[in-house]
């Protein structure tokens, strides 16, 4: 996968009359030595309705460097200044790294935010102080603030927060991020929103020592690398699966034996299934005059969540249900992972992913079995 998926975000410049409230709460937040307190999150898939939640435990170092011990349900990601720990805590490895950019735990936390929040502001965004909000007999100040308010192809793309901030200490109570925009380079158009609620602060009485210092827990181990399985070869018989349709309908891969199949394995929450969308629309039809078959393939998500996906991307080709046991006879090692497949069902060519090549690649290879059918 060589491009990550973004949201396209323009800034706007906007004169500040309402950036008192962000500025303490900038300000302050830069003077403690040390933060701890606990997150709960809930976040919306890029791509679909689900909706994720977790509870962060955060001890952060903020001076004379930072440093950082956060502890997810299923993740712990350990900062001493230097090196990132990131701790699997289902299967008890861990592995290495220098940048803390790789931790999806850092981009939550107040660090991040509050830099984030910075940032914005010196770039011109509207900032706009609401009436106090009140919750459970206490006010809090209600900042709103938007780098982003623009239509595109007539749809709107956004970027807007929402900060509740405590009176007296000027720390976040309740953070919201609403942002809607297209995949880069696409026309696809996404909603999401990022909500979190902060509790349980402590500040200036987490020990430094121990978050600079490292020392794992004796029973986790190092994550192995992974051996990576090459994709099936040429002139190989594609690995016969059972199909199930979405009106309930069973088959095989074997019954689109005489037709030219594009073999499609993807999955909902794939941001580059995602973009290839688009791809296989227009193959479909380029070729619906030939004998050629998409057979898209989901092992992971239920019935309801792919029609919500194909009504939601007007995706024309079929997408069938699979059990998850077909995909290691495919070597799968990503998402999406295509197949070209001829009409004697034996493999012509396999692709790993979906980039800026990738449909060039497909249609002329596509264009070559069609033009030597007998």
């Amino acid at each position: 996968m060589k491009k990550l998926v973004y949201l396209l975000l323009l800034s706007f410049g906007i004169v500040n009359a309402n950036a008192q409230v962000t500025e303490h709460l900038i300000s302050n937040f830069k003077k403690l030595k040390s933060i701890s307190y606990i997150e709960s999150t809930k976040t919306k898939d890029f791509f679909t309705e689900a909706v994720f939640t977790d509870t962060i435990v955060h001890q952060i170092a903020v001076q004379p460097r930072l440093a950082f011990q956060l502890t997810g349900k299923k993740q712990k990601d350990i900062f001493d200044g230097n090196k990132l720990f990131k701790l699997n805590l289902s299967d008890s490895t861990y592995r290495l790294a220098n940048d803390i950019n790789t931790s999806p735990l850092y981009f939550q936390s107040l660090g991040y935010l509050i830099d984030l929040l910075e940032k914005n502001i010196k770039k011109g965004a509207k900032v706009i102080q609401l009436r106090d909000s009140l919750y459970e007999g206490k006010s809090y100040f209600n900042i709103k603030v938007t780098d982003l308010d623009s239509i595109r192809n007539g749809k709107k793309i956004f970027n807007q927060t929402t900060y509740l901030v405590d009176k007296k200490t000027y720390l976040p109570y309740y953070y919201r991020n609403d942002s809607q925009g297209f995949i880069d380079g696409t026309n696809i158009h996404l909603i999401i929103f990022r909500e979190y609620h902060f509790s349980d602060y402590k500040i200036n009485t987490t020990d430094l020592s121990s978050l600079s210092s490292i020392i794992l827990p004796t029973y986790f181990s190092l994550e192995k690398p992974k051996v990576k399985k090459p994709m099936l070869e040429k002139g190989m018989v594609a690995p016969n699966v059972k199909l199930l349709a979405l009106d309930g309908k069973q088959t095989d891969l074997t019954a689109y034996r005489n037709s030219i199949v594009l073999l499609n394995f993807t999955d909902n929450g794939c941001p580059h299934c995602v973009v290839s969308v688009e791809m296989l629309n227009k193959l479909n039809l380029k070729y619906k005059n030939q004998p050629f078959k998409i057979i898209s393939i989901n092992a992971f998500d239920d019935h309801a969540s792919i029609i919500k996906f194909n009504n939601k991307f007007k995706v024309n080709y079929p997408i069938f249900m699979i059990s998850k046991d077909p995909l290691a006879n495919y070597n799968i090692e990503g998402y999406p992972t295509f197949y070209l497949i001829d009409q004697k069902g034996e493999i012509v060519k396999g692709y790993l992913g979906f980039g800026e090549n990738t449909e060039a690649q497909v249609t002329k290879d596509l264009d070559f079995l069609i033009s030597n059918i007998k």
